[in-house]
């Protein structure tokens, strides 16, 4: 009888003011069949169903919270085959985890797959919040795996990410994974969900032949009315990418 993989989620979560979005994942968590652990890293110690609560911040700037994933996940490294962070406004669903884990075997050890990140207006439209400004596809990076097409955005940014054990050994042995708390071509916040694609010899790559499965949503919503494209206009570049391939 084949295992069943196990997986280690790390979700980061200061104050209490977004704790009605964090019951939302802990909730979806609490559905996971296979083996998980899941911790909330926050600032202070609060009641959550389902998880532990690591209370600490990597350094005295509060922006330094997501950080914290970085030391638990080398702690545990060895312990499950999949590491999941996430911020608490991050809705990465079993639905996510489950395509994740089907294709992220399609490719190369070196490459991770990604997600890009959405939100919702008030009247029901989606928007592409990861495509906006400058960032954009990157045509020359299509590549074909197993059936798939993949491609690489200039945004590497998504509130969260998903990586293999083995992965996490790559990032650790790099010496790009445990660092200190700051910011570089991104902001603080974003570099700690990012340096994993950027500076430990891996590469981020989404799914653009199967592109609704990688979409996840922020639950906050407060960027849709400055940035990103209209759900309709991801899928039109996703075709174009695929017939320039």
């Amino acid at each position: 009888m084949e295992r069943m993989p196990s997986i280690f989620i790390a979700i980061a979560s200061y104050g209490m003011a977004q704790d009605h979005y964090l019951e939302r994942l802990l909730e979806e968590y609490r559905k996971l069949r296979m083996r998980n652990r899941v911790v909330v890293m926050s600032n202070q110690n609060k009641p959550v169903q389902g998880a532990e609560v690591l209370v600490g911040l990597p350094s005295r700037d509060p922006y330094s919270l997501p950080f914290a994933h970085r030391k638990v996940f080398a702690e545990n490294a060895e312990k499950y085959d999949f590491f999941v962070y996430t911020e608490d406004d991050t809705f990465l669903t079993e639905k996510h985890i489950e395509s994740f884990l089907e294709l992220q075997a399609k490719l190369d050890g070196n490459e991770i797959l990604g997600f890009i990140r959405s939100e919702t207006s008030p009247e029901g439209k989606r928007y592409i919040t990861s495509v906006h400004h400058h960032f954009r596809w990157i045509p020359e990076t299509v590549v074909s795996r197993d059936g798939d097409l993949f491609a690489q955005l200039s945004n590497q940014h998504s509130g969260c990410f998903i990586v293999t054990r083995e992965q996490l050994r790559k990032a650790i042995a790099s010496g790009g994974f445990l660092v200190e708390p700051r910011s570089r071509i991104y902001g603080m916040l974003e570099t700690a969900a990012t340096d994993i694609y950027t500076q430990c010899g891996l590469r981020r790559l989404i799914c653009i032949s199967r592109i609704q499965e990688f979409i996840v949503p922020h639950l906050a919503n407060k960027y849709y009315s400055r940035m990103g494209l209209p759900d309709e206009e991801l899928e039109i570049q996703a075709r174009f990418l695929m017939e320039l391939y």
